[in-house]
């Protein structure tokens, strides 16, 4: 008689939620998060940031591979954003509301469930933008 697997539950997302710690993100998350503050910085700016967002993808050897295409998806998203992106300053110790559902975002990617991505974001952008955006975020 052939043995049957249990169903493997999906992973389940942390509950990202605004003001929560940054130091109670996991390493990849809390990369994630000062990413983007980093790359919000140098856009909001025009300028050079206080640090170069792509330093941590040279780090992790994912520069020519990861880089460019979060580049993209952040411009596409800032771009299109309504009302626009509320990130805060690299070095503060809690997160954004925009930050907590922009983790909850690349997590639903990262796990292939592109339908949970696309609820977190509806509300922020127009179905065109938000087809662009995915497209590079998933990469």
């Amino acid at each position: 008689m052939p043995q049957t697997l249990a169903a493997i539950p999906a992973p389940v997302l942390p509950p990202y939620a605004p003001d929560m710690p940054v130091a109670a993100l996991r390493t990849a998350e809390a990369f994630l998060v000062t990413t983007l503050r980093l790359w919000l910085a140098e856009h909001a700016n025009s300028v050079q940031g206080p640090r170069d967002w792509r330093s941590g993808f040279m780090a992790a050897g994912l520069e020519e591979d990861a880089a460019p295409d979060f580049d993209m998806a952040l411009r596409i998203l800032r771009a299109g954003a309504q009302p626009p992106l509320a990130l805060r300053d690299f070095r503060h110790p809690r997160l954004a509301a925009d930050e907590a559902r922009l983790l909850a975002v690349f997590g639903h990617l990262q796990r292939g469930d592109v339908g949970s991505a696309l609820t977190e974001l509806q509300y922020r952008l127009p179905t065109k933008s938000l087809r662009w955006m995915l497209r590079y975020a998933r990469s």
